[in-house]
């Protein structure tokens, strides 16, 4: 079981950590509670004022608010997206990942950063056990 001072969040997660939609896993819960930073990429937040506005989720608040709050929390971090995230977001492709643009800044900003993944998307599950060992990157869920 990977531990982690660094933690990222995939949106998913964020909105189960933050809102207590649905429990999350033992491992992420683990892993989150022995953070002593939580890290949500930018592209997060276009994500959760998307969902929202196409009614595909709701929050209990309007979404800038939502995200200011959430961000404010002990811990949490926002990851901006940089120059160096965006090269290498697009060179996941090389490496087999799939063709999701936010998942593929979400997986590159935990690559920037050097932080555990906390995922319960399979698509980056099978990603990262398809690396070679020598890689040394971790999603939980």
């Amino acid at each position: 079981m990977p531990t982690a001072d660094v933690v990222l969040l995939d949106t998913h997660t964020w909105l189960w950590w933050t809102n207590g939609d649905r429990p999350l896993s033992r491992p992420a819960r683990r892993v989150l509670d022995g953070a002593t930073k939580v890290v949500i990429p930018a592209v997060c937040l276009w994500e959760v004022a998307a969902l929202v506005a196409r009614e595909r989720i709701r929050i209990d608040r309007d979404p800038l608010s939502w995200m200011q709050r959430a961000l404010a929390e002990d811990r949490v971090a926002l990851a901006p997206l940089t120059p160096e995230i965006a090269v290498a977001a697009a060179g996941l492709g090389r490496e087999g990942f799939h063709g999701d643009p936010t998942d593929r800044l979400i997986y590159g900003t935990a690559r920037a950063v050097d932080a555990t993944l906390v995922s319960a998307d399979e698509t980056m599950h099978a990603f990262e056990r398809s690396l070679p060992a020598r890689r040394p990157r971790h999603i939980v869920w």
